[in-house]
């Protein structure tokens, strides 16, 4: 099976930067700046940081079921790739395999938080 090419990761990419890209600007349309961050943790505003964990759980939930569609559709072209890697349903194991990716992403900003 043929690596993957760096136009097989384009299509992600390409989504990833329009999410990110349609989130900050609904957050922040109102501002005349960016707040990293504010002074108080019970500030009522919108800040970079404060939405930082959220944002990133819900990308990596989306990422990673864009990538097995991508990924997967290129086994199913490629005469190489195992029987077992072309007929995988996205229900449950697609499904699965984005919850733990989310999972192992809480629980670094859970460890980070920590430390």
């Amino acid at each position: 099976m043929a690596p993957p090419r760096l136009a097989d990761s384009s299509i992600g990419a390409a989504i990833n930067a329009l999410i990110n890209g349609a989130i900050a600007w609904f957050g922040f349309k109102d501002s005349a700046a960016v707040p990293l961050s504010v002074d108080s943790i019970g500030s009522p505003g919108v800040t970079a940081l404060g939405n930082a964990a959220s944002m990133a759980f819900a990308l990596v939930l989306i990422i990673t079921c864009i990538t097995f569609f991508v990924f997967r559709s290129g086994a199913r072209k490629s005469a190489e790739a195992p029987v077992s890697i072309r007929t995988m349903q996205f229900l449950p194991t697609g499904l699965r395999i984005a919850a733990a990716n989310t999972l192992l992403a809480f629980g670094a900003f859970v460890t980070l938080a920590v430390i």
